[in-house]
């Protein structure tokens, strides 16, 4: 098989987790839709009157320790798959794989979109709306850095070796 042929198939099995990763993004821009058209009509259904920075605070600790959280499940997953459960036919292994990937992306994207839906809950609790862009950024960044990237999936099946590149220094 060619490289391009490789490329090509590669690509199309990784089409779900970039439409998983799309949405994730795209339900960012929707909370902030939302809180901006509709924001003080849930505030005033939801009613709070307690104090939210405590909550804040404890938000904004969990946020910034999702990030090496991901990171440490990422590498975790992609690099020790559980191999030896899995039936030895190739084309077998080779879906199993694919399952899995999507799995890791999936988990790890949805840890990154919790950040923002913290900052949604924050501001349906009675914060103000540049809390929630603080928030929402955050959980941007996280999901933009862990994107579904076609090198990890490669690594996962062992057709890319690791190079010294590869290691962290």
């Amino acid at each position: 098989m060619s490289d391009d042929n490789k490329r090509h198939t590669l690509q199309t099995r990784i089409r779900t987790a970039w439409l998983i990763w799309a949405s994730m993004l795209s339900m960012l821009a929707v909370y902030i839709l939302i809180a901006r058209l509709w924001g003080g009509q849930i505030r005033t259904a939801a009613g709070s009157g307690a104090s939210i920075i405590p909550l804040r605070t404890v938000f904004y600790m969990v946020a910034l320790a999702t990030f090496p959280l991901i990171n440490f499940l990422r590498r975790k997953m992609v690099r020790y798959p559980s191999r030896r459960r899995w039936h030895h036919d190739r084309h077998i292994q080779t879906s199993r794989y694919d399952s899995y990937y999507l799995t890791i992306v999936t988990l790890s994207l949805a840890l990154a979109e919790s950040i923002g839906v913290w900052g949604f809950v924050l501001f349906i609790l009675g914060d103000n709306l540049q809390t929630l862009y603080l928030f929402c950024g955050m959980s941007a960044l996280a999901i933009v850095l862990y994107r579904p990237k076609a090198d990890e999936l490669e690594q996962l099946k062992g057709v890319k070796e690791l190079s010294l590149h590869d290691w962290p220094h």
